[in-house]
């Protein structure tokens, strides 16, 4: 009999269909690497289209477009997902439906004040475009709880299909877009917008409940939203905070090097993600006595995984780089192996931070963030001026570092639980599959 030779291409596609089928939480990891990539392949087209002033004009509405959901939202994502892992998530989900209805409200309040103030100086039809895609922020609070149930139920194939939704319509409408060279400043933030309006159906139909139907108290889905809340806004500025204050210190060459040197510090954070949504779940359902066993195998877990991802794109950035953004950005390669250290700290606690948030201490994840958030700041106008891009990814990865050493002290667990083990990296793999 003759061999069957299979080529890479189709062993790979294989093996993903075998991930795909089997549900595994892997599926997250590859999924947010997916939506990378896919933004990734719009950024050069978007860049020649619309120049310098137009990427400073999209840069800023998307900085919005990502901010006002995680602002309105009051943490209650998260809340959702903890309440949901307990199963009869149909009461939760109205709940979460009724409160997004109302957020439209505070939605365009903020969309007001920010066409006043920041929006002011853009073309009419940018503002009007910038206006709109803030006020749809409740539609992107609206996936985000939806996506949370999924991960309560261990449903990773509708999370990995979520991930992948809001990134795929918008680089398929860029793309034709440029075929009939209509790419703009306005259409590029329409179909971002777009985006966001089908995976918002798209989380309708994965997580289908009932208009009619018992829900959960709305006051008491806020008040333990409200735990989460600080810790997801200063999250959220941790990480668009320094890209707004990034250009008037190092000028916009030194903010384009940095923009690359961050676009590639967070690929790692895909599998935080992954293991993220993996402990979540294990911890709430652990008895008492095994959550110092668990937060400390998650913070190893998470630190073995980011720290192999980290090394692996450290020894192929100096072809990478060049390879993906072009020539011009090679200047930024320091800066992104700078940023490695800082991804490392990141990805780890993030892990344990979906740990603090499985067992309910909310107030440690904000002070944790908020943390993070000053030393990273603080370390931003002492070493950007200075140092510039790679200055600024020192400021990042300091912040981090904080970040995660404030997550070990509020669970409780040694420093020494981050030393890699004789099959952790076995481990880790079992874990994701």
């Amino acid at each position: 009999m003759e061999a069957t030779i299979v080529s890479p291409a189709s062993a790979g596609v294989n093996k993903l269909r075998t991930i795909y089928g089997s549900n595994s939480v892997s599926l997250i990891a590859i999924s947010r690497v997916g939506a990378t990539v896919l933004t990734l392949l719009s950024a050069p087209i978007i860049a020649r289209a619309i120049g310098p002033a137009g990427r400073g004009e999209t840069a800023t509405a998307l900085a919005a477009f990502a901010l006002v959901p995680i602002i309105i939202s009051l943490g209650v994502p998260l809340e959702i997902r903890r309440a949901s892992v307990k199963g009869n998530d149909g009461p939760i989900i109205r709940a979460a439906r009724d409160i997004c209805l109302v957020l439209f409200i505070p939605a365009g309040f903020i969309s007001a004040l920010l066409c006043y103030f920041i929006f002011a100086s853009m073309p009419q039809s940018v503002l009007l475009v910038a206006a709109v895609g803030v006020l749809a922020a409740p539609l992107t609070v609206s996936w985000l709880c939806d996506q949370s149930v999924l991960i309560a139920r261990e449903s990773y194939r509708g999370v990995a299909v979520m991930q992948l939704c809001q990134p795929l319509v918008y680089v398929i409408l860029i793309f034709a877009a440029m075929v009939v060279n209509r790419i703009s400043v306005a259409f590029v933030l329409s179909a971002n917008l777009a985006g966001t309006v089908a995976t918002f159906f798209l989380g309708l139909w994965l997580c289908r409940a009932s208009l009619r139907g018992s829900r959960r108290n709305r006051r008491s889905v806020l008040r333990g939203g409200v735990r989460y809340s600080g810790s997801a806004i200063a999250e959220a500025a941790s990480n668009r905070f320094d890209q707004l204050l990034i250009l008037p210190l190092i000028g916009a060459y030194g903010a384009g090097l940095y923009s690359v040197a961050v676009t590639i510090s967070a690929i790692p954070l895909s599998i935080g993600h992954a293991l993220g949504a993996h402990f979540f779940n294990t911890t709430a359902r652990a008895s008492s006595d095994l959550l110092n066993s668990v937060s400390s195998f998650a913070l190893r877990a998470g630190f073995v995984a980011s720290a192999a991802f980290s090394l692996a794109l450290c020894a192929v950035a100096p072809f990478l780089v060049p390879l993906v953004f072009g020539q011009d950005f090679s200047a930024s390669i320091p800066a992104v192996l700078v940023s490695q250290f800082g991804s490392v700290a990141m990805t780890t606690a993030y892990v344990g931070s979906m740990v603090l948030a499985a067992q309910g201490k909310g107030s440690l994840m904000t002070a944790a963030q908020l943390m993070s958030l000053v030393t990273g700041l603080i370390a931003l106008y002492a070493l950007a001026p200075r140092f510039g891009a790679v200055g600024a990814s020192m400021a990042s990865a300091l912040g981090y570092v904080v970040l995660l050493t404030v997550v070990i002290c509020a669970l409780r667990v040694r420093l020494s639980a981050l030393i890699p083990k004789v099959g952790d990296v076995r481990s880790v793999i079992s874990t994701l599959r």
